[in-house]
């Protein structure tokens, strides 16, 4: 946020202003959390323990191929970067992201944490937590919001700068209709669902998290050597 708001000051024309309120996940429109959940965790934020191996996975292979890039962190690896970590693309951070993500599953509930996400998450240039985002766009409060008021937000969350309520291009308007229709898919969050009680397999996949994912990454690297060798030696 900080820095947000001194970026301001660089560019000309640019309003410099700052909305922020936080507020309990009971005073949040069910859709909002709903949406939240298949649009930036694939449906999946109750099965994983922070990182999700499926996620990671999905993320490399379409960045492998398309020109624009796909994030693969969960809700609480997000969470974990915009509370206590700077938002450069290095190693280094992602280690010590990974420190705070256990430390997050440990400690906090997992409500705790979509209430944590929705009230720091950036909605628009200044715009930060869902209060303040709908109060801004929308003049009243996060708790009234409705499923179509708040795809108009999620869709927001990968270019809040560029794509919001306010701001509208083709991608962010698919985009508002493609989270509208994972929720169909995938359906709402269950917060009194018991461990016990939560599809296995889905379980199985999310929890095999950061180590599983590099030891996947490996081999397909070494895969892709041994491809490459093979083709050039038939070459020659």
């Amino acid at each position: 946020m900080i820095k947000r708001y001194f970026e301001q000051f660089k560019l000309q024309g640019r309003e410099k202003h700052f909305e922020w309120k936080v507020v309990p996940i009971e005073l949040i429109s069910h859709f909002l959390v709903d949406l939240a959940n298949v649009a930036e965790n694939s449906g999946l934020f109750l099965y994983d323990k922070g990182i999700a191996h499926h996620q990671l996975v999905v993320a490399y292979r379409h960045n492998r191929t398309s020109p624009s890039l796909k994030g693969g962190s969960t809700i609480t690896q997000q969470t974990a970067k915009n509370c206590f970590l700077p938002h450069s693309r290095t190693w280094l951070r992602k280690v010590v992201e990974t420190y705070y993500v256990c430390l997050m599953d440990l400690l906090w509930s997992k409500k705790r944490i979509m209430e944590c996400y929705l009230n720091i998450v950036e909605f628009g240039d200044g715009i930060y937590g869902c209060e303040a985002a709908s109060q801004h766009y929308f003049h009243h409060s996060a708790a009234t919001l409705t499923l179509e008021e708040s795809a108009l937000l999620i869709a927001s969350l990968p270019w809040p700068l560029r794509g919001n309520p306010n701001s509208h291009f083709p991608g962010y308007d698919k985009l508002v209709l493609d989270v509208q229709s994972w929720l169909l898919y995938h359906g709402p969050i269950d917060w009194n669902v018991k461990l016990r009680d939560l599809d296995a397999s889905k379980v199985r996949v999310c929890n095999r998290g950061l180590v599983y994912f590099i030891c996947w990454l490996c081999l397909q690297k070494y895969n892709e050597l041994k491809n490459t060798f093979n083709v050039k030696k038939t070459q020659k």
